[in-house]
């Protein structure tokens, strides 16, 4: 299976003090430590979670091992416990979802209230994969109020573990959202849920920040914030850093060409994006029509895709789209904001979209 977790994740099975010590199994091949430490890297600037190699001496402890897939128990198990990483799943996808699970996480698609959000066509999951679909207990996991993510690294996307992969295995109940399940890397929640479980804001005692437009304490630097897609500064209330561009709606419809990507770019950990904010006056709304994609026409958008933040709250990924099939008739902004992320990996890819202004 690609996947294997155990059978239950609770607090009992944090890691004390916050701290994984793990070690290479002997015959662990060189080639593939780089991505396990990547992706080790990506939680501890994100979370007060630390990963500490040692020579396999401690109590409790884990291989890093090549098994036959990708695996992790779900949290401290005692003693020690496996992980594999192997050259088939050699990639920053697989390794924060894998370590993900090492600290105590279980995947979205098996909440308790999953049902609310997704349906599992039973009849196309791969032989001995249903255990990966099961809904857990409510009595032995907790969401800590953190919301149902589509965009976590920890669900799966509508394909995964399919005997027919040109049909779903998991189906959003809002069917804009096909594309946004099984996300590249770690979401904000996913970010989140992680500080939670391990109380990392305790690290911040006595430092008081006004994180704003959603964002939360940097636990590493409890001075600033951390912030969700489209804002950036030491309180989440300036622009993001990096590319961002605004667009100012009329009510005469505007084109815009949005382009992201490198030619003869190989694929690599971070993506090419840049955020887009198209602004309507006070009161009014902004309405999106996607008319046309080109570079990309894929049934994934893990590499490379349009992202389309309607919400307020752009805490909450928006729906991914990466061929023109995917595209709704048009998008309409909750309230005088609308973003767009365009993001690659790979190559390059293009959206041609217009834009106005409409009455709310």
């Amino acid at each position: 299976v690609l996947f294997q977790i155990s059978s239950q994740a609770e607090v009992r099975a944090k890691w004390p003090d916050a701290t994984i010590p793990y070690y290479y199994y002997r015959e662990y091949p060189d080639f593939l430590k780089p991505t396990v430490r990547a992706g080790m890297d990506f939680w501890e600037r994100r979370t007060c979670v630390r990963f500490r190699e040692g020579n396999g001496s401690e109590i409790d402890r884990v291989q890093v091992m090549h098994g036959s897939g990708c695996f992790s128990d779900v949290g401290r198990a005692g003693k020690e416990q496996t992980f594999s990483i192997n050259s088939a799943c050699n990639s920053m996808t697989q390794v924060t979802h894998e370590l993900m699970h090492l600290m105590g996480v279980h995947h979205v698609h098996q909440r308790p209230d999953r049902d609310n959000y997704v349906y599992v066509i039973e009849w196309n999951v791969a032989p001995g994969g249903m255990f990966n679909f099961d809904v857990l207990d409510a009595r032995n996991v907790s969401s800590l109020d953190v919301p149902y993510d589509y965009a976590s690294v920890l669900h799966y996307d509508y394909f995964t573990m399919s005997v027919d992969y040109k049909k779903a295995v998991l189906v959003p109940r809002d069917p804009k959202y096909r594309k946004s399940m099984g996300n590249y890397l770690p979401s904000f929640y996913d970010v989140q849920i992680i500080n939670r479980l391990y109380n990392c804001t305790e690290k911040c005692a006595g430092v008081v920040v006004q994180c704003q437009n959603g964002g939360i304490q940097d636990v590493n630097d409890c001075t600033r914030c951390r912030c969700p897609t489209g804002y950036g500064g030491l309180y989440c209330a300036a622009p993001p850093d990096g590319c961002f561009i605004v667009l100012n709606a009329t009510t005469t419809s505007q084109e815009q060409i949005i382009e992201m990507g490198r030619l003869n770019k190989s694929d690599s950990i971070q993506y090419d994006e840049c955020l887009y904010e198209i602004k309507a006056q006070e009161g009014s709304r902004v309405e999106v029509l996607v008319k046309d994609v080109y570079g990309i026409q894929s049934e994934s958008c893990r590499w490379a895709g349009l992202e389309i933040l309607t919400q307020n709250d752009t805490t909450f990924s928006g729906p991914k789209i990466c061929k023109l099939a995917d595209a709704e008739s048009y998008y309409i902004s909750e309230g005088k904001k609308l973003r767009l992320r365009i993001y690659n990996r790979s190559s390059i890819s293009r959206f041609v979209i217009n834009y106005r202004q409409i009455v709310s």
